[in-house]
């Protein structure tokens, strides 16, 4: 498991100010940066000057909406990419005088010389009567088809795959 400090130490610039509250695993990272802020939640202290956690929990909040409402799973191995989306949506927003037309030209610039390089699907993976998956190449199959069903008033739909 990764501790805060280590998150810290890999991620932040040793220029950077940390903005935490009082938690006790913060308290660490100070030797580390230019500057550390604490504000004490407990005792209902949220901003004293610069020092508050409001960017991140804003950040926070937004991202556990998106990741709720709309993904509803990330696994650890794309988080780094999920959470790469967020900041950019979060760096430009409206709030920020990004309305969505200017947002869309900027991820379209972003991508340049870029590519996904996941591996092709080699075949369908057909679930047969019995519950047995089986992966049929693309080569084998001649004919998709749609065919639907009325069973007891009920109407369903099926692809079906000839080979």
């Amino acid at each position: 498991m990764t501790t805060a400090y280590e998150v810290f130490v890999l991620n932040a610039k040793r220029e950077s100010v940390l903005n935490t509250d009082e938690a006790l695993y913060y308290n660490r990272p100070d030797r580390r940066f230019v500057r550390h802020d604490r504000v004490n939640h407990s005792a209902k202290e949220y901003v004293r000057g610069d020092a508050h956690t409001n960017t991140v929990e804003g950040f926070y909040s937004i991202f556990k909406r998106g990741m709720k409402g709309v993904y509803q799973h990330c696994g650890e191995k794309h988080l780094h990419r999920y959470l790469a989306e967020f900041d950019f949506r979060y760096n430009n927003r409206i709030g920020l005088g990004v309305d969505d037309s200017e947002r869309a030209v900027r991820a379209v610039r972003r991508s340049t010389g870029k590519r996904l390089t996941y591996q092709q699907p080699t075949g369908v993976e057909l679930l047969s009567a019995d519950g047995n998956v089986a992966t049929v190449p693309y080569q084998e199959i001649k004919t998709v088809s749609f065919v639907r069903a009325f069973d007891a008033g009920d109407e369903t739909t099926r692809l079906v795959f000839n080979t």
